[in-house]
């Protein structure tokens, strides 16, 4: 179940600019991730969310997963 809605945040990141680019950012989403690959690189976030078998719905939570 989606907690929050992130949308803001993804159009953020899949405008070129915000990285300093002008080149194409592709957009991948999973069931709990969403990966931003623009030229070398790849950024993800964890999508807000709780499921049955991991609970990001809060972005200390999110934050916690990203620190392990």
């Amino acid at each position: 179940m989606i907690v929050e809605d992130q949308q803001s945040v993804a159009a953020m990141l899949t405008d070129p600019a915000a990285y300093g680019e002008s080149g194409p950012v592709e957009a991948i989403e999973t069931h709990i991730s969403r990966i931003f690959l623009v030229g070398q690189r790849a950024h993800k976030i964890k999508r807000a969310v709780k499921l049955p078998y991991v609970d990001f719905s809060t972005p200390a939570l999110r934050l916690a997963a990203c620190e392990k």
